[in-house]
């Protein structure tokens, strides 16, 4: 077999994304450290995708963020929503005889109205919407051979009865009702998705643009007030479910049902919508927050959208959907189990001991406990696409270099849940603006020149930093300057001219910040 031990080093140059030298927050020469050292400790950058996924998609991916001009987390979003919506609880991977993961995952994206979230997604969208109309026709059709075949049962059956009297003997049994196949839920209660999950073993994604709005209006007709929260995490893990609704006329058990969530939350309302409730009970740590923010201004493009692209996530979902979910004699799910080969494995446990260290010293461990899960969920992703470009048989092992993949993915949401609890914590729910973050960022990528200027910058030195981030050539210096003064910076006279100052204090806030 060999040694497949990963020694410290070498799991660190799994992750060579992450520039120490220039992370956010990196302490100076001379400064205390942590006792816990990890190069994940502060925020890891968004790595390339052509280091998560295969240049086809990678090429998709950036067509379809300069069309639709949301830029490259929208269009990673939508794409783990895409095919955790396709595949669902059709496949497993494989971690221990007690703990497996589908992928089904549960995405809120934080970004002001109007930025460009919702057009991507509607655009994903549509394969899986023909898949839905394909099974609503096959649904309609069935309904009308189950009446056909329903009233053959009864005359069948009263003929039966008028002539044994009563003697049923020999009559077959009753023809059952249809259950419409679907992929996600898009309606306002609690009742039509735990039905919806009920028909589907394979799982349903629930889809709202206004997740805050429809999160605390979902139980609001509905016959189990107050339960939804619990009832949604169930769907998240696979549990068992039995409700008696509260008018007694209705009830509902499912052995193992899952359900992803997908939506959007303006940042001015994130703070209200999830209080300190929401996270203790686990609801909000089980949600993947990614922060959807403009970094430069929209441009106007004549690329259209070509027909490599449409079909390339057309022939993923029809790869997806051909996937069959079987069934036990009791109805129990059989998906297909995923398992990892041994250099895979050692490399997951190295990265999972890491994450426990930091979680033993942090203020949020329950985010960091159920990264641990969602990285397993993010690698069968990764697996998922692999297969589905190179049509792949899904079941054969993943290898070390899909979690290493997976895991880069899995470091960067748990870089952005971090800040996004850093909202919620500060009451600073609000976004930065494009100018200020360029501003920050700009100081932060120069700090070193900033402190051999003596912790000054020059007006025409700042104005091109920023004006270069932003290819805005005509960025008006006194609006440049208010922003400066907002942000805390000092204006001063220096030689050859004005400027601002910059303390090491305040680099560490932009560090944070930005």
């Amino acid at each position: 077999m060999g040694d497949h031990t990963i020694k410290p080093d070498d799991f660190a140059s799994c992750f060579d994304f992450f520039d120490e030298d220039n992370a956010p927050g990196s302490p100076e020469d001379g400064e205390e450290t942590e006792a816990v050292t990890s190069p994940f400790l502060d925020a890891a950058p968004l790595p390339p995708l052509a280091d998560i996924f295969p240049a086809a998609v990678v090429d998709a991916l950036g067509e379809l963020g300069e069309i639709f001009a949301c830029g490259t987390v929208p269009a990673l979003a939508g794409l783990e929503m895409f095919v955790s919506t396709c595949v669902g609880n059709a496949r497993r991977i494989w971690v221990t005889n007690t703990w497996t993961e589908p992928l089904v995952t549960w995405t809120v994206l934080v970004g002001d109205s109007g930025i460009g979230k919702s057009p991507i997604l509607r655009w994903l969208f549509k394969p899986i919407n023909a898949a839905e109309s394909k099974s609503l026709r096959e649904f309609n059709e069935a309904c009308e051979r189950y009446e056909v075949e329903l009233r053959e049962y009864l005359a069948d059956r009263k003929a039966a009865k008028s002539k044994d009297e009563g003697n049923l003997v020999g009559i077959v049994p009753p023809p059952q009702p249809p259950r419409r196949k679907s992929l996600y839920y898009s309606g306002g209660t609690i009742d039509g998705l735990l039905q919806l999950v009920a028909d589907n073993p394979r799982g349903i994604m629930y889809r709202s643009d206004e997740l805050a709005s429809t999160i605390k209006a979902f139980d609001k007709y509905s016959g189990c007030k107050g339960e939804t929260p619990a009832t949604l995490m169930s769907l998240h893990d696979g549990d068992s479910i039995n409700l008696v609704f509260k008018d007694r006329k209705k009830s509902v058990y499912i052995a193992e049902g899952y359900c992803g969530i997908f939506g959007t939350v303006q940042p001015a309302i994130f703070k209200d919508m999830f209080d300190k409730s929401w996270i203790d009970s686990g609801f909000l740590p089980r949600c993947t927050l990614l922060r959807v923010e403009k970094d430069a201004p929209d441009e106007w493009t004549d690329r259209t959208l070509g027909q490599e692209t449409a079909s390339l996530f057309t022939d993923m979902a029809d790869f997806f959907l051909s996937w069959d979910l079987r069934q036990d004699n009791l109805g129990a799910s059989l998906p297909e189990i995923v398992r990892m080969d041994t250099e895979a494995k050692a490399l997951f446990v190295t990265w999972y001991n890491d994450v426990c260290k930091r979680c033993f010293v942090s203020a949020r461990p329950v985010v960091y406990r159920k990264i641990l899960g969602k990285a397993l969920r993010l690698t069968l992703l990764v697996h998922c696409v692999d297969c589905a470009i190179n049509r792949d048989d899904a079941s054969r092992t993943i290898d070390a270099d899909c979690m290493r993949r997976g895991l880069r993915l899995a470091e960067y949401h748990l870089s952005q849940e971090l800040e996004l609890y850093r909202l919620l914590d500060e009451d600073a729910a609000k976004q930065v603006h494009p100018l200020e973050r360029a501003l920050m960022r700009e100081c932060v990528k120069h700090a070193g020149d900033i402190e051999r200027m003596g912790w000054t910058i020059p007006n025409k030195t700042l104005h091109e930093w920023v004006s270069t981030r932003l290819r805005m050539a005509t960025l008006a210096r006194d609006r440049l300057g208010k922003t400066c003064s907002a942000l805390g910076m000092r204006r001063v006279k220096i030689r050859g001219g004005r400027g601002w100052m910059v303390t090491r204090e305040l680099l560490d806030v932009f560090r944070k910040s930005a």
